[in-house]
């Protein structure tokens, strides 16, 4: 059925009504469905980014399916009763609507607190809420999902909830993480998670989030291939577990310290972990969640994550010694940060270059004199894919000293 703009459910019985993209055939706009008395099922999970839809549910309990398949939607709250969704080129809008049944494919945000209508259903990426959750049921469908909120309020169930995903309690410190009988949860304030029974020889722990907030996370057995590396000189591939993180960074699971000298090619296959190189040239890649790259003395190629799911990597590069340094850093997004040790404040020269690097990898670049002007260009960082346009806006640089170590701080804060 096609071409009908306003659908007009019956009262006196519950009503279910599925509408996919045939249905938009030949119309203009959005369709409206206006609910009957006795509560209602719309299932519009099937509708693309471009088709629009508006729901007036009735005196029932009416429930909304939807899904945005890999687009950026924002939820916006205009009271208790009344909502939207911004969604690709259309709006959705929802009035008297008591539940949205949301298959969050994509990168979700919403606006103010919700309470007590929303039930997510979660792939992999960032579902952003900008005030408190409550009274919600959550289920983690895929890997590498990241739900942000700020608050809690009532009781949300977890379900589906495996390692490398993160629960992100924003700017919240003092959350209280309890293991009881019946499973284990997690308290701030007057909000509960209750995140149920963690899977065998697994178990729920609190972090920080690299931004001064507390990630939920579940601490598993690592697979054998959490690290998978290859000497470049022998060009021997090898995998390893790793080590846990037992360091002062209170974001870290795990971690990869290359125990040779050799140049090596390694990768994460696990979120949250601290990579370290050696003296070789180095290729380091981490795949999500917040993460320490270290490349070590020599020149480097530095991969952090792509920040799809919410997460931060900090970079450092190694300038001391007298071997000219020029390391790549990719994917190098808001949140993250690049120390470059060895850059000494009112010395070392701070000159960035518009585009330079490997092909395929350039970038806005610092040339730095690290003994001084004059005394030759020995340290060099290119951070790719970004314009010098976009560096002088959105980098905030600064310099220090910490346990007698002069460093350059490159934080990426536009």
């Amino acid at each position: 059925m096609s071409g009908f703009e306003i659908y007009q459910l019956a009262n006196g019985q519950p009503n279910n009504l599925t509408l996919n993209s045939t249905n938009f055939t030949r119309l203009p706009g959005a369709i409206t469905v206006l609910g009957g008395d006795s509560g209602d099922t719309v299932n519009a999970a099937a509708l693309s980014a471009a088709e629009a839809i508006n729901i007036q549910g009735g005196p029932g309990y009416d429930t909304t399916d939807l899904s945005y398949a890999k687009t950026q939607a924002t939820l916006t709250l205009n009271s208790h009763t009344s909502w939207s969704i911004n969604h690709g080129t259309a709006v959705d809008t929802f009035t008297g609507v008591d539940r949205l049944n949301f298959s969050d494919t994509g990168q979700f945000t919403a606006n103010g607190d919700v309470t007590g209508f929303l039930a997510l259903s979660l792939s992999a990426g960032l579902t952003s809420v900008a005030g408190s959750i409550g009274n919600e049921g959550l289920t983690f469908n895929a890997p590498a999902s990241t739900v942000r909120v700020h608050g809690l309020q009532g009781t949300t169930a977890v379900s589906g909830f495996q390692a490398g995903d993160t629960i992100d309690l924003a700017g919240i410190t003092g959350a209280t993480l309890v293991n009881g009988v019946g499973g284990t949860t997690v308290t701030v304030g007057s909000g509960t998670l209750d995140l149920g029974t963690a899977p065998a020889g697994s178990a729920f722990k609190l972090y920080g989030d690299a931004h001064g907030g507390t990630d939920v996370l579940l601490d598993s057995p690592p697979p054998a291939n959490a690290f998978v590396y290859t000497d470049v000189a022998t060009n021997v591939p090898g995998m390893a577990t790793g080590d846990t993180y037992t360091g002062p960074v209170d974001y870290l699971q795990r971690q990869y310290i290359l125990p040779g000298t050799d140049s090596e090619a390694m990768r994460a296959n696990t979120s949250n972990v601290f990579l370290k190189g050696g003296p070789g040239e180095d290729a380091l890649q981490v795949t999500g969640g917040n993460n320490v790259l270290d490349g070590g003395t020599g020149s480097n190629f530095l991969v952090g994550g792509t920040g799809a799911d919410g997460g931060s990597d900090t970079f450092f590069v190694d300038g001391r010694g007298s071997a000219v340094t020029w390391s790549s850093l990719v994917n190098f997004h808001h949140g993250d940060a690049m120390t470059l040790f060895g850059f000494t404040a009112g010395t070392s020269t701070l000159p960035f270059t518009a585009s330079d690097g490997v092909a395929g990898y350039t970038g806005a670049t610092i040339h730095s004199e690290l003994g001084g002007a004059g005394t030759g260009v020995n340290g060099s960082v290119t951070f790719a894919g970004i314009s010098l346009a976009d560096a002088q806006s959105k980098f905030t640089i600064s310099t220090g000293t910490t346990g007698g170590l002069n460093y350059l701080s490159v934080a990426y804060t536009g």
